[in-house]
């Protein structure tokens, strides 16, 4: 056979459709399922996020009202210590058994 006839046989046989093997076809099967499963994870995590993010969400607007509601009560204390402070003087006070000592220097 002439090498010209050898190359024609070779290119005709590239040209013809090829069957793959049963394993073949199980290995690519295989690597889709994977990249199914990945997506699949990847969703799971995106919605994991989500909710990690609505929850810090939440969190920081929790902490928000907390940090209001402080600085709402150490303003009524301070308005409150001013009307004691104005009506009683300067002094200690005994919140467990309400007694108020005046300070002696004033």
């Amino acid at each position: 056979m002439s090498e010209e006839s050898k190359l024609a046989e070779k290119l005709e046989d590239k040209n013809k459709p090829i069957k793959f093997s049963e394993e073949e076809i199980q290995k690519l099967e295989e690597i889709q399922n994977k990249y199914v499963t990945i997506q699949n994870d990847f969703g799971t995590i995106s919605i994991q996020e989500i909710r990690v993010e609505n929850s810090l969400e939440e969190i920081h607007n929790a902490k928000d009202q907390l940090r209001k509601a402080f600085d709402e009560n150490r303003k009524a204390e301070k308005d409150y210590v001013k009307v004691i402070t104005e009506k009683y003087g300067n002094g200690t006070l005994n919140i467990e058994d309400g007694v108020f000592e005046p300070n002696q220097n004033t």
